[in-house]
């Protein structure tokens, strides 16, 4: 007797179903982690914004150490949206 090994027309089409879910799994995760580095990138923007406006305003009448701190911010912020966002 002799066996054949070849998969029916059924189990095509469920290795077919299973590996288009896999494919929408895959595309779903892929969006959220778009939106989610979209969101991050905005919130570091806008932190980023927001350090240069105190850094405007801060060199008048502040101890040096704030100034200080604030332009290391300014400064590793800056270098972020270098790296990450240009």
């Amino acid at each position: 007797m002799e066996e054949n090994n070849e998969p029916t027309s059924n189990e095509y089409l469920e290795m077919a179903n299973h590996a288009k879910e896999l494919v929408e799994i895959a595309e779903a995760k892929m969006n959220l982690y778009k939106n989610q580095n979209i969101e991050l990138k905005k919130n570091l923007l806008t932190a980023y914004g927001s350090i240069r406006v105190l850094d405007h305003f801060v060199g008048i009448d502040c101890p040096e150490e704030i100034n200080m701190y604030v332009e290391f911010l300014r400064s590793y912020l800056s270098d972020l949206c270098q790296n990450y966002i240009v």
